[in-house]
């Protein structure tokens, strides 16, 4: 796990995340459209044994070099594979910060952060910055001008250590529990549903990545209903099975083509 180049704290919470576990010899379950979380146990032993490398890890997981130069900090993880979603041009990138214990978004759909709830923010690192810069402002006027200036050479070497940081484009955040809520809610307010026991899509992506191949308007109405139908959003009332068997009825009959419609190149 060493050659990830991440903080002991990353290290040590990649060994105990929890995963939605695969059955043998089948694609894991997608945790949102097109996406799955990463099983970082699994990885952690494959990098052990030789079977992965660090580099092919961070590309998956944090997208091409390119795309952020780079510069996501040592105290960041991605959680997920895949996407190719709601019009994204690039997989989706979702960082968990241990730092400041959120997790960001980046390059979040316009549409998950219209319909977020709990709703995002972008502010995580102005108001740590301008306490920051209260607290310095308070400090430098106790001090006499030898300390200041020795505090301001200190000051320096900190801007510099952070200029990676500050370098970023970040997505949206929110606090860890905030954002696995907030895709909870995507599923009970039916803009996510299960395809099946592995594909998960969205109610926004209208085109597949197949050329000529259109979704269907009534498509995920269609699937809204038999949702509810047997009982979603309500738990106590949901009868999966029974659900299951049926979209998968009329998946076959009514759209012989839907295992094209959410085609995804590169995931």
């Amino acid at each position: 796990m060493k050659g990830l180049g991440k903080t002991n704290e990353v290290i040590q919470l990649l060994r105990h995340l929890p995963y939605i576990e695969s059955k043998p010899f089948s694609r894991r379950p997608e945790g949102l459209p097109g996406a799955f979380f990463i099983d970082w146990t699994r990885v952690a032993r494959d990098l052990q044994d030789a079977e992965a490398w660090p580099d092919n890890e961070l590309l998956m997981s944090e997208g091409f070099e390119d795309r952020f130069e780079g510069k996501i900090p040592p105290h960041c993880i991605g959680l997920v594979h895949g996407g190719y979603m709601m019009d994204n041009e690039e997989p989706d990138v979702i960082l968990l910060d241990t730092k400041s214990g959120v997790i960001y978004w980046m390059d979040c759909p316009r549409s998950v952060r219209e319909s977020a709830s709990p709703k995002s923010s972008y502010l995580i690192y102005e108001i740590e910055e301008r306490e920051q810069v209260d607290d310095e402002e308070e400090e430098e006027n106790e001090g006499d001008k030898n300390g200041k200036e020795e505090k301001d050479s200190e000051e320096e070497g900190e801007d510099d250590s952070d200029e990676d940081e500050d370098e970023i484009r970040w997505g949206p955040c929110w606090p860890i529990r905030h954002f696995f809520e907030m895709l909870k809610n995507q599923y009970r307010q039916m803009n996510f549903m299960a395809k099946d026991e592995v594909n998960v899509f969205d109610i926004w992506t209208r085109a597949a990545d197949v050329v000529g191949d259109i979704i269907p308007d009534r498509f995920t109405n269609h699937v809204q209903a038999i949702y509810r139908k047997h009982g979603w959003p309500d738990l106590s009332k949901y009868q999966k099975g029974e659900c299951m068997v049926e979209l998968r009825q009329v998946l076959e009959e009514e759209y012989p083509e839907h295992h094209r419609y959410y085609f995804r190149n590169g995931c």
